[in-house]
């Protein structure tokens, strides 16, 4: 079976069940025309299959058809009381999460994590709420997909659970229980304008670092 990995820096993925039957019966061979070759590696040229546009998502292309590879969640979390240059941090982060072409997942409620969505969303990202509450409307305007979780504190955990690892942002005992469940599930943490010293926290001095600490991680 030949199979063809390929990767782009921001490329923006809708697979409906037509499509990826599509791809199931023409295979590979039905696509190889649609790529070229640069100094990166294997990229599409104007021929590309419509339903392709631009995400960081890996696809692969086989002879029985087309499988997504699962994206990286990162978690940034964060009190909902804030000065504005925390929340410029968070703004920040949620950028540079996005512009890595991962997807965004938070509390879904104010502050810290409004600030990070907002950062996210006006850069094109995904951005996933988990919510305390049982009803999704609570979550901020910059929230693309909510989850009503109605669990009050512990959704933290399922948060911790989703995510691939996480950036905390200042925060109180909150944020701090979230920063417990990740690294009791031995989850990478970047620490950014926080208070504590935490053994298995890496401390860094700005978002840019952050991305970059977690992206050797993962």
């Amino acid at each position: 079976m030949k199979i063809l990995l390929a990767s782009w820096e921001a490329i923006d993925i809708f697979l409906q069940s037509t499509i990826v039957d599509i791809g199931k019966k023409r295979g590979v061979a039905q696509f190889g025309s649609a790529f070229g070759s640069g100094p990166k590696g294997p990229q599409f040229e104007s021929g590309r299959p419509d339903f392709l546009k631009h995400r960081a998502e890996r696809l692969v292309f086989c002879l029985g058809g087309i499988m997504l590879e699962k994206p990286i969640q990162i978690a940034v979390i964060g009190g909902r009381a804030a000065s504005e240059a925390e929340l410029k941090l968070a703004e920040d982060t949620g950028k540079l999460i996005a512009g890595r072409g991962y997807q965004l997942i938070c509390g879904g409620l104010g502050g810290i994590m409004e600030a990070a969505c907002r950062g996210a969303f006006e850069a094109g990202g995904m951005t996933i709420g988990i919510l305390p509450e049982k009803d999704r409307s609570m979550a901020n305007e910059f929230v693309k997909v909510s989850v009503a979780s109605g669990i009050g504190v512990a959704r933290n955990s399922i948060l911790a659970h989703s995510a691939d690892a996480a950036i905390a942002i200042s925060g109180q005992y909150g944020t701090l229980s979230e920063i417990a469940y990740f690294l009791q599930f031995d989850k990478p943490v970047a620490l950014v304008s926080c208070q504590w010293q935490i053994p298995g926290a890496v401390p860094v001095a700005s978002p840019e670092e952050a991305i970059r600490v977690l992206g050797g991680l993962l």
